[in-house]
């Protein structure tokens, strides 16, 4: 219940930026937008870095298309907005609960292993034998 929680309020904060960001983009940067990009970046860390590879490797193929100048665009703050918000959401939603749930498993299976090779313990002394 409380991963639902989270994933409200993760959207909630990330539309919220897209909001900030569009209304932003026919004023001279501040401050204020650096924040918003900051946060963006933060928040999808460090997934944020495969985004930018992703994004670095698919430029070239489109000549060009997704540089800086396409970003500055209400259509281009969108896309970037949405790549690094899924990207975000994955990590956070999906592959860290799958990892946590792969190591949980691993260490329940190690504690069987681990309790299965010791010898019952027995209340009676050996000694009088």
């Amino acid at each position: 219940m409380a991963i639902r929680k989270f994933q409200v309020h993760y959207c909630i904060v990330w539309f919220l930026m897209l909001i900030l960001a569009q209304w932003r983009l026919g004023y001279p940067r501040t401050g204020l937008d650096e924040f918003v990009a900051i946060a963006m970046q933060v928040l999808c860390f460090p997934m944020n870095i495969v985004v930018a590879l992703g994004l670095a490797i698919v430029n070239p193929m489109t000549h060009g298309t997704l540089g800086p100048q396409f970003f500055d665009t209400p259509v281009g703050t969108t896309v970037g907005w949405a790549m690094f918000f899924l990207g975000g959401f994955v990590q956070w939603f999906v592959l860290v609960p799958w990892i946590i749930q792969k190591v949980r498993q691993r260490r329940a299976g190690a504690q069987v292993t681990a309790s299965a090779s010791e010898p019952p313990a027995s209340d009676q002394s050996h000694e009088g034998v």
